[in-house]
Parts: C-alpha cells; structure tokens; sequence
C-alpha cells in the first residue's frame, strides 16, 4: 500500500468522527486492522504526514475524552477547573423496566436528562419566547444591535471553538512546548485530550460525497449524519437521537426521510426499550451492519415464502385454545407470570427455554400458539405483553440458542433449538422469516418476531435461519 492510499484511508476514517475528530491510539488501531505490519514507529511516521495534510487539523478537546471501552488518559497538562471525572454510576435499566419505564423515556434517563413529552417541550418554547419577545421590547435598539453582532461572529468563527482547541505548527499551549509532530510527547501530554479532525469542507465533501452545499442538509441533518456515521455499522434509532438532537419524534422522522431520499442512509424498523422505533445506519456500513443483513434476510424470506393464506375461522380459534390447555398439562405449567417478569425478560427465556428442551415435546417443535399462556400468563393480555414476549424470543434467535422453522404446507411457524437442527450448517438460501401483519393475532395463528436491535449488533451473531420442515 502506498502512502498517499494510506492517507486517504486515515482521512476517510478520521471523516466518520465529523467535527470532534479521531482519537490517535484508535487511528492507529483502524491502520493495523488493515494491515497488521503496522507498528508504532511507522505510525509516527504516518502521524508526521497527517500533520502536513492541508486537510488535516491537530486540536485538544476541552475535557478527556473516554475511549470504547471506557479508557480516560488525563495527561500531565492541567485540566480545567469545572472538569468533573466521570463516576461510576449506571442505570439500573432494569429497575427503570419494572416501572414501566421506556422508548424516549428510557432513553432520556440513561442519557441522565430530564424527559419531556412533545406538548410539554412546545409549552416551555412558548413560555421561552414570551419571556425572549418581553425582553427584547425593554432592550434599547443599540443593545439589540450589539447583540446580532456577537451572534454574527460566533457563527462566523464556528461552533467548535468552546470545546477545542487547534494546534498550531508548536504547541505552545501548556508546558512543555512541544511540535505537534510529536505524537508521543503530544499523548503524554495530552492524554485522549488529543484529537485529529479534518477541516469542516473535507468532513462535509467526504459524509455527503459532494462537491458543494446543498440546501436540505441543514445544520441539524448535517449534525445528526455525523452522529449516524461516528456509530458505524451499529447505527443509531430515532429514540436514541432524541437526547443528543433534541427534536420531537415529528422533527426527527422528517430529519431521517431526508438523508434517506438523499441516499445518504438507510433506514430499517427496530425495537428498542420496548418501543418500535427506526434504526439509521449510515450508508458506509449498510452491509457491515448485521442489523441490517438480518433485516434482508426477513425480507427476502417473506419474498420467497409469500404471504400465508387462509383466514382465521372461529373453528380454528376453539381447537387453538384446545391445543394450548392440552399443552399446558402436558408441560406441567409455570408458577403465574408477572408484568416485571416480562418486561424483564430473565424469566421469559428461562422458562421458554424449559419448553423447548421438554421430552414431551413433538419433534422438538414448539407451535409459536399461545406463548404468553404457556409461560405462566393468567388472564387476559395487551399488546405490550405480546411484543415484549416477541422480543425476548427474538433475542434467543439473535444469540444463535433457538431457531424459528416452518413446518408443512401450512407454514406454521414454529420454534426449536438450535441443538435439535441434525442437518448441521443451514443453507445460504434458507431464510428467516417475519411476518408483522399476523403480530395482532399472536393469540390465534402464532406470531412473527419484531425486529430487535440490540445495543451492540457486534456482540450478537445472527445465525438465524427458517427450514422448512414435512413432517
């Protein structure tokens, strides 16, 4: 690989982390992922390069920033005075499920911010305009004037001046001085303080693939493509943006139908803090994200297998809930089910799990009928419940421990676990199969699996597949 191809993979890299920029040890990481021969010298080297890039600017955040795995190098140099260590204290998400606790809610809290719904956010808009319109009548007309002119500055200047600081050629902020081409003595220094950013035309040329500024990426589409892009083949739901944005729902959906039309995106349904939402992957890592292979995966089987015919007959209702009481006696039945129980998910996959590996069970195949019943349910059941119970079953398949099957003419659809599978690897074209238009009738034909993104795709493995099985 030559150099000038290796600085452009830097420069592409360094793009995806927008105005912020790349942390040097993580660059350098990237660099060996492509080519493990890389060691530190050479990356000294490649660092020197960098800082001669035109496109390329060395800065220093205002305060540490963690690292992936939660690593915060401080440095020798003195931090500022507000700077606050980041403390130990989780979430207890858990604690926030049993409480009935999620979508925007959930998300607000683990964010530690304060959540308001959308009339609550239009009536303190109101209330702060009426305050800003009262101010600005008592405000003499040289006040106003002075103010529009600070304003005019601060937009001209930029954004990110209260937040970084750019090196010049010699670093001579702090003691000691030393050349920004120093990059050991730059992290001693430093810490993860320091940052590599491209300049604000590269970023955008480089996100958007333009050669100029278009008029529908605005300031606020432009900030949440950046984020979209730092989360890489994770990708980043709508609930998920609400905090970092601060936009209502209404806002965030026209902000994402806009780098989606622009192709810029790609947008696919997800579940996440039991609320269906929308997962944004930026377009880089469509096909790295498993989020959304698996999503293809769905679609494409529901291609293949075609809509289920035949309706639901009050017949078939009756012998429905026959074969449920059947099974339940035959299984023994489960201690009644709680609403933190499901919300929780603990004992839903423990207890699912149970049937699945139960002797009495018919060629290891458990009828996708009645699964709230089953696991101990009494009484009557909403739709949280039923999607809530899709979920954890949903997550089962994720982790590669269950697997979903068709079985018949009739494409019932069926759960077995993955050990029971004697025909060893699936084939490439066998398929997962949801089908969200039956969700509602859980109770009566069995239901499809919602699409769940997990917090980090990456540690999940997404062997799911749908066999279909004559018995």
């Amino acid at each position: 690989m030559r150099i000038h191809q290796l600085l452009d993979l830097c420069l592409d890299y360094i793009a995806l982390d927008g105005v912020l920029g790349s942390d040097p040890h993580l660059l350098q990481q990237h660099l060996i992922s492509l080519n493990p021969s890389i060691d530190d010298d050479f990356f000294t080297f490649v660092w020197r390069q960098l800082c001669q890039h035109p496109s390329i600017q060395i800065i220093v955040a205002s305060y540490p920033v963690p690292r992936p795995d939660g690593t915060i190098i401080t440095g020798t140099a003195p931090l500022p005075s507000d700077y606050e260590p980041p403390t130990d204290e989780v979430v207890d998400v858990a604690q926030l499920q049993k409480q009935l606790v999620k979508g925007r809610a959930m998300a607000y809290a683990i964010q530690g911010d304060e959540y308001r719904t959308d009339k609550e956010a239009i009536q303190d808009r109101r209330e702060a305009s009426q305050r800003t319109h009262g101010q600005n009548q008592a405000r003499s007309a040289k006040e106003r004037a002075e103010k529009d002119k600070l304003k005019k500055k601060k937009l001209k200047s930029g954004t990110t001046a209260d937040v970084v600081r750019f090196l010049k050629e010699v670093d001579n902020v702090e003691e000691p001085v030393l050349n920004r081409s120093d990059l050991p003595g730059l992290l001693t220094k430093w810490g993860t303080r320091l940052r590599v950013r491209c300049v604000d035309d590269e970023i955008y040329s480089r996100l958007t693939g333009l050669p100029h500024k278009i008029s529908k990426i605005t300031p606020v589409v432009f900030h949440i493509l950046q984020i979209t892009a730092k989360c890489r083949e994770k990708g980043i739901t709508a609930i998920e943006l609400g905090p970092l944005v601060g936009a209502s729902q209404g806002s965030m959906f026209h902000y994402m139908k806009t780098l989606v039309n622009l192709k810029l995106c790609v947008k696919i349904p997800s579940l996440i803090h039991g609320s269906v939402t929308s997962l944004l992957i930026y377009r880089s890592f469509v096909h790295q994200s498993d989020a959304y292979l698996n999503y293809e995966r769905q679609r494409k089987a529901l291609e293949e297998i075609g809509p289920i015919t035949g309706g639901v007959t009050k017949d078939s209702t009756t012998d429905t809930s026959a074969d449920t009481a059947h099974a339940t006696s035959k299984f023994g039945g489960f201690p009644p089910l709680t609403e933190a129980e499901v919300a929780t998910g603990h004992v839903v996959q423990e207890r699912l799990l149970k049937l699945l590996d139960h002797p009495s069970l018919e060629n290891h195949l458990l009828r996708m009928v009645n699964l709230l019943e089953l696991i101990g349910w009494r009484g009557a059941y909403q739709v949280r419940q039923r999607r809530a119970v899709l979920r954890h079953v949903q997550r089962l398949i994720d982790k590669g421990v269950v697997e979903k099957v068709v079985v018949g003419n009739q494409n019932a659809r069926c759960l077995r676990l993955c050990k029971f599978n004697l025909e060893g690897a699936p084939a490439p074209e066998a398929r997962q199969q949801l089908d969200e238009t039956d969700e509602m009738e859980m109770d009566d034909q069995g239901s499809s699996i919602e699409h769940d993104t997990p917090p980090d795709p990456r540690t999940y493995l997404y062997h799911v597949t749908v066999l279909r099985l004559n018995l």
